[in-house]
């Protein structure tokens, strides 16, 4: 209402959820009400202080849906870029979306209590340190906390920094799982 770029549909993460768990129907249904189809290329742009953006990233991601991108900075980043802000709403033709879902992208707790055992497992702990401390998943468990991938501005930090993150942390053959809901979006 406030404002956002021309053309965007507006899909509130909250939304696609029951009980805190993404439901695939709704998430496909807002997509086809909003008329986006499993073959456009979307455009995240959440607010900058909000998991909404990132939580959406996750669950394209997990549909299947393999042209996204996140802005990084959310709508703060589009209007310092010069993006003008309206408030009409775009009609919308609505879309028959279909997913593919990509089940690796998602861990049970049945299936992670398996892989703790394993020595290639690795877990990217995103809760903050305290909470990571107070019940670390195993001595695989690395905290990785919001202030370690963003910075002041919460824009993620450049690729050489995140690469040296990473790579000091891991093995490019380990299984990885991020964990940490709603951090680790």
């Amino acid at each position: 209402r406030s404002g956002h770029i021309s053309g965007a549909k507006n899909i509130y993460w909250k939304s696609l959820q029951n009980k805190d768990i993404l439901d695939i129907s709704l998430l496909e249904k807002a997509l086809s009400e909003a008329g986006i189809d499993e073959r456009q290329r979307i455009i995240i742009c959440g607010s900058s202080d909000d998991e909404g953006g990132p939580f959406l990233f996750w669950a394209l991601s997990y549909l299947g849906h393999g042209n996204i991108s996140l802005l990084d900075g959310g709508i703060e980043a589009a209007e310092e870029a010069g993006a003008a802000l309206t408030s009409n709403v775009p009609a919308a033709e609505p879309s028959n979306y279909s997913s593919s879902i990509s089940s690796r992208l998602l861990v049970d707790p049945a299936s992670l209590e398996s892989m703790l055992s394993r020595s290639d497992v690795r877990i990217l702990d995103a809760r903050d340190f305290s909470d990571y401390g107070q019940s670390r998943l195993g001595n695989g468990s690395i905290c990785l906390s919001r202030d370690k991938i963003y910075d002041d501005l919460s824009r993620i930090k450049p690729p050489s920094t995140l690469k040296d993150l990473f790579e000091r942390r891991m093995n490019p053959d380990d299984t990885i799982i991020v964990y940490g809901t709603p951090q680790a979006y």
